[in-house]
């Protein structure tokens, strides 16, 4: 069994933004970073795509990085 995945591009393009969209990024924020990552890893530089979408997520998660910043502050 082979690790590897294929997808086309509007695949990982969804699959980058749904993952931050659900993980407290704005969707315009998750719009420009999807295609920045999709962009890296067609370009052949993984260490800066996809593979970086796991610590992306955590860290908005856990309000390291701020990806809302539309939003209103009380």
């Amino acid at each position: 069994m082979s690790d590897t995945v294929n997808l086309t591009l509007q695949e990982a393009r969804k699959l980058t933004i749904d993952a931050l969209s659900a993980n407290k990024t704005d969707p315009a924020v998750a719009e420009i970073v999807g295609q920045a990552l999709v962009n890296a890893e067609v370009d052949g530089q993984g260490g800066h795509g996809l593979s970086r979408i796991p610590s992306y997520t955590a860290q908005t998660r856990t309000g390291k990085v701020d990806a809302m910043p539309n939003r209103k502050q009380n």
